[in-house]
């Protein structure tokens, strides 16, 4: 069986956690305020070839830290294998979950982490709180990555939260 480890990353309040609750059928605790993960959690998928570890991140602005959490995250992005000790230390995959109804202000950090190298995949979350249309396909060019648009915590349909997973499993 294969192993792969996918990091959620993004700015604070931008629904990691409830994305992370989602594809691993956690129950972290959400709340609306930045600063309320931590620490990082652990979640595991697994399908009949492959075992996927996911790991929820405390926000972050930049890739500089200024707080502790943020320290955590940028130690976590910079090596994985001190949570999942059979992993490389690099990531397989970095989900990078961001807030539709801040998106101009959150795609630096999005530049940011494509910069690094990793395989990334762009998660826009809460495009259920705007007004507008973002053409996802555009985005996915501009960014030059996968993008898919989640749905907020209260949708009771399957949402696209889960190709993450399919596209961590079968295109990696």
């Amino acid at each position: 069986m294969s192993s792969l480890t996918v990091l959620l990353i993004g700015p604070a309040n931008s629904g990691k956690t409830s994305l992370f609750n989602s594809l691993t059928n956690s129950r972290h605790k959400i709340v609306n305020y930045p600063g309320s993960t931590v620490a990082c959690g652990l979640g595991k998928i697994s399908s009949l070839s492959h075992t996927v570890t996911v790991i929820d991140t405390p926000g972050i602005l930049s890739l500089r830290a200024r707080s502790f959490d943020e320290t955590i995250t940028l130690k976590t992005l910079d090596s994985v294998d001190h949570l999942v000790p059979t992993a490389s230390s690099y990531p397989n995959l970095i989900c990078i979950v961001i807030d539709a109804t801040q998106i101009k202000r959150q795609l630096s950090l999005v530049r940011q982490i494509k910069r690094l190298g990793c395989p990334c995949i762009l998660a826009l979350n809460k495009s259920d709180l705007i007004d507008f249309e973002i053409d996802a396909s555009a985005l996915s060019v501009f960014t030059n990555m996968p993008v898919f648009q989640t749905r907020d915590r209260k949708s009771t349909r399957l949402n696209s939260s889960h190709l993450v997973i399919s596209y961590a499993v079968f295109c990696l």
